[in-house]
């Protein structure tokens, strides 16, 4: 899928046969809702409702500052997780979790478009269900500025989505409906008087290459000799080897330690040295084996420590976490990313094209509970 195609040749207007070309919107005409909150129809029908609302409200004075290509993109894959979520319980429609479901695939489909435009796509499909639920929290600011540290979730994009969410949406009552604009309203106040209604990424490098985040650590400061351990992510032929090369100019240094899995099966003997493979479940577990050995080591002995996997899932991050103890350790996320996919399967030719593909909807994008710095690069 091309985002560019998205939209009528020189507009912001959305080109519905293409779209409806997509088998992730296809899909979506047989997706049929809750009539209490969508008596409009499924959620084909909800999400056209939606996208002309936003036609409209991308003129008010609130949304001046956002891309309305953006805007209206991140709209029309607001509930593309609904597709794969939609069931029939207890005698109505239900879509449970079709808000994750569908940052995943927004993520799948969008892969080569500029990251930035992607990730705020992904990122208003992932939290628009949250925005009424801070309306009536008691701790509504804390939330709302915690919620501006997670990198991509834009405020004045979140409440636009979520307003042509409620105004494509036929409820049987209609003043629920006007009080939920209402919230969503008072919601964009606090977040413009309390300065994070846009959320501008610092960056780095040339070419807007570079980004990185820093959420709010402050308990670690000023405490000397912390280590610190870079836990690369990123897809294979990501360039998280050729980063690891640019952040240690080309030297080890002895107080730094790598560590990867590809290393250490070579090491083993289990294939060759540079070979990318992925073997059987008991050799895997004497590599997990060793590697989380010279982990615990490097950090009991004080050095900082390169993790070179895909850690694409928030799992097997946490098991650093675990393996760590209660040591305070510096935890920088390094995110790589290639230009295209197609760049990572001509950079891994031994690797099944469609599995590569499908691993863009299996990544976790790291959350600001998981780290202290969070580094996103394009290699």
């Amino acid at each position: 899928m091309q985002y560019d195609k998205l939209f009528k040749k020189d507009d912001y207007k959305i080109d519905w046969k293409y779209v409806e070309s997509i088998p992730e919107f296809a899909k979506l005409k047989e997706c049929e809702q809750n009539p209490k909150w969508h008596s409009e129809g499924n959620a084909w029908e909800h999400t056209m409702k939606c996208v002309n609302a936003a036609y409209a409200l991308i003129l008010d004075e609130m949304y001046n500052g956002l891309d309305p290509k953006v805007a209206i993109a991140a709209v029309l894959f607001h509930d593309i997780g609904k597709g794969v979520t939609t069931e029939f319980l207890k005698g109505n429609w239900h879509a449970y979790g079709h808000e994750f479901a569908g940052e995943k695939i927004a993520r799948r489909l969008l892969w080569n478009a500029p990251m930035s435009i992607r990730e705020i796509i992904c990122a208003c499909a992932r939290w628009h269900m949250k925005v009424l639920n801070m309306a009536t929290s008691k701790n509504i600011v804390n939330e709302i500025l915690g919620m501006s540290r997670i990198p991509f979730a834009n405020w004045r994009y979140l409440t636009f989505v979520k307003l042509c969410d409620i105004l494509g949406s036929e409820q049987e009552d209609i003043d629920s409906k006007y009080n939920d604009i209402d919230k969503v309203r008072s919601i964009y106040d606090i977040a413009n008087k309390l300065g994070v209604l846009d959320c501008e990424f610092p960056v780095y490098e040339e070419e807007q290459r570079r980004m990185v985040f820093f959420p709010n650590k402050a308990w670690k400061s000023g405490v000397d000799d912390i280590p610190s351990v870079y836990v690369l992510i990123g897809l294979p032929g990501a360039g998280k080897n050729t980063w690891i090369e640019r952040f240690l100019g080309g030297n080890v240094p002895e107080d730094i330690v790598i560590l990867s899995r590809d290393d250490i099966r070579a090491e083993l003997g289990f294939c060759k040295d540079g070979e990318k493979v992925v073997l059987p479940a008991d050799k895997e577990n004497k590599v997990s084996e060793v590697f989380n050995e010279r982990f615990v080591k490097a950090l009991n002995d004080g050095k900082d420590v390169v993790l070179n996997n895909i850690n694409l899932k928030k799992r097997y991050r946490d098991d650093f976490k675990r393996l760590s103890g209660n040591r305070l350790v510096d935890w920088r996320y390094v995110y790589v990313e290639a230009p295209t996919i197609e760049d990572n399967i001509k950079r891994r030719p031994t690797f099944d094209p469609q599995q590569l593909r499908n691993m863009t909807e299996v990544i976790e994008w790291p959350q600001p509970d998981e780290y202290d710095r969070l580094l996103i690069s394009k290699q």
